[in-house]
C-alpha cells in the first residue's frame, strides 16, 4: 500500500473510531441491560483470545471478552481492503 493510501486508510479509521465511541456512549446502557447475559459477556473463544472477563456488567477494569471480541470482528469486516 502507498504512503498517500495509507494515510487515507489511517484517516477513515480514526474518523469512524470517533463515530464509534459516540456510539458506544449514547448505547452503553442499552447494551448493559439486554446484552450482558453470560452468552453475551464472555464465552471460552472470546477469552481464549482476551483473557477473562470482569463480573458481568462491569465495565470499569477487563470488561467484556466477548465485547472486545465482536468489536475486533466489527472493525476487521469493516477495514478498507
Amino acid at each position: 500500500m502507498a504512503r498517500g493510501q495509507q494515510e487515507a486508510a489511517l484517516g477513515a479509521m480514526l474518523a469512524r473510531r470517533e463515530s464509534y465511541l459516540l456510539y458506544c456512549a449514547q448505547y452503553e446502557r442499552i447494551a448493559l441491560d439486554t446484552r450482558s447475559s453470560l452468552g453475551f459477556w464472555t464465552n471460552p473463544g472470546a477469552e481464549a483470545q482476551f483473557g477473562p472477563s470482569a463480573p458481568r456488567r462491569d465495565l470499569s477494569g477487563e470488561g467484556s471478552a466477548r465485547w472486545k471480541q465482536r468489536a475486533l470482528y466489527d472493525a476487521m469486516r469493516r477495514w478498507p481492503r
